[in-house]
């Protein structure tokens, strides 16, 4: 997990334990409100923090010609 990531699921966590407001939490993560509610609510409908990395992560790339 990246630094980056690693930090949404701190800010989310810190929203969803009532520490960060929504606004405050947008801030943080330098995303829109409706964005962090959208992080919210993959992490507590799935499998938590796994459901907030990025999903492209292990693909391979094609290789360029």
């Amino acid at each position: 997990m990246t630094k980056a990531e690693m930090k949404k699921v701190l800010v989310v966590e810190k929203i969803i334990d009532g520490r960060m407001t929504n606004r405050e939490g947008a801030a943080a993560l330098g995303l829109s409100e409706r964005q962090v509610i959208r992080l919210q609510k993959k992490y507590q409908s799935g499998k938590g923090a796994q459901e907030l990395i990025h999903k492209n992560r292990g693909k391979r790339t094609r290789p360029t010609q």
